[in-house]
């Protein structure tokens, strides 16, 4: 709940932290890689290294995105 207000309010950690929740899924939210890779690229916009290295890795793995081969 508090990290889809800080979300919804633009906060990069909150993004952070809401789309390692949809990446693996618990604490009541349902997984979805998808919606992990939005949060995380919004985050990477305002300069969050964690939300970078997030996002680095689920492109390495091809996890939420489409493979580009």
């Amino acid at each position: 709940y508090f990290y889809s207000l800080g979300t919804e309010k633009g906060n990069a950690n909150a993004q952070t932290k809401l789309a390692s929740l949809y990446l693996e899924g618990g604490e009541g939210i349902e997984k979805n890689p998808k919606k992990a890779i939005e949060l995380l690229e919004k985050a990477c916009q305002q300069g969050n290294g964690s939300a970078q290295n997030d996002l680095g890795a689920c492109l390495k793995e091809a996890d939420g995105v489409d493979q580009d081969l």
